[in-house]
């Protein structure tokens, strides 16, 4: 399938692009608002990953389409997120350190959540083990690897990948969109099977999401861009790289579905929402939520 060649490479790129905009300086970040940071990551890997199993079951859908909920709850932001917030004057610094603490734990929660549904209990341990070792490899390697490289580059030749970021990152997200219509097209039987059911499923997804940032904002006292930054992760999710662990990785285009509907109602409710926190919280940049 061509998407197995052209998702990973755009992927690759993309990560390769995110890499070019950081600095090591990002990372200790996450030391200095580390209860906010942690809050945030527990929320998006634990919780929500939790409520998207729930919501499956509650709209009854089909095995692959909750493991494609699943694997969306927990998606990484990216570099869209970090953009929404900067202009939605949100923190862009807490949007940048959760886009990559949550892009490196990605490389090890989704592999362990895929693992974990598809097994069996007729399984080999050693088997299970050794499925997840390889899974965690290929995520590393599209999404972390090239997260790192980027910055590497960026800290030798910082004219250059100033020169060179966006136009990698507008190809490379051509290139996904295109691939996201591709697969749209070939799975427009399970689009149609499970219809209004899938989009409310993937529409409450993001409603409990931005309900869990309220949460988060209220519990921790955040100011008014602090809680902007947190919503923008829970509701701008970078779902190619769930795709690329859907098609390239488990091999099941039925899971990519929550995935792809999600890139576009997704983007709508956050424009949406997060509008909504911004009339509700008042217009004064970095006044308090509550």
């Amino acid at each position: 399938m061509l998407e197995k060649i052209v998702l990973p490479l755009a992927l690759i790129v993309l990560m390769l692009g995110l890499g070019m905009t950081l600095k090591r300086g990002d990372f200790l970040r996450v030391a200095r608002r580390k209860r906010v940071v942690a809050a945030a990551l527990l929320s998006i890997f634990l919780v929500m990953p939790a409520v998207a199993w729930g919501i499956g079951g509650l709209f009854d859908l089909a095995a692959p389409l909750s493991m494609g909920l699943i694997l969306l709850a927990a998606c990484p932001g990216g570099m869209l997120s970090n953009m929404m917030t900067h202009s939605a004057r949100g923190d862009v610094v807490l949007s940048v350190t959760l886009t990559v603490a949550s892009t490196l734990i990605y490389g090890l929660a989704a592999p362990l959540a895929v693992t974990l549904f598809i097994s069996h209990p007729g399984d080999k341990m050693e088997s299970t083990v050794l499925a997840m070792l390889r899974m965690v490899a290929e995520v590393l390697g599209v999404v972390v690897v090239p997260m790192l490289a980027g910055m590497a580059l960026r800290s030798r030749n910082p004219l250059l990948c100033a020169a060179v970021e966006a136009p990698l990152r507008w190809a490379a997200a051509a290139l996904v969109v295109a691939v996201f219509i591709r697969l749209g097209y070939l799975q427009i039987a399970s689009f149609e099977a499970a219809g209004l059911r899938m989009v409310g499923a993937v529409v409450s997804l993001n409603l409990i999401g931005w309900v869990m940032a309220g949460a988060i904002g209220v519990g921790f006292r955040l100011s008014r861009s602090e809680f902007i930054a947190i919503s923008m992760e829970h509701s701008i999710r970078q779902e190619g790289t769930g795709v690329f662990v859907a098609v390239s990785i488990v091999g099941n285009p039925h899971i990519a579905v929550p995935l792809i509907i999600n890139s576009a109602v997704g983007f709508l409710l956050s424009v949406v929402m997060n509008g909504t926190t911004a009339l509700l919280a008042g217009r004064r940049l970095g006044g308090p939520l509550v």
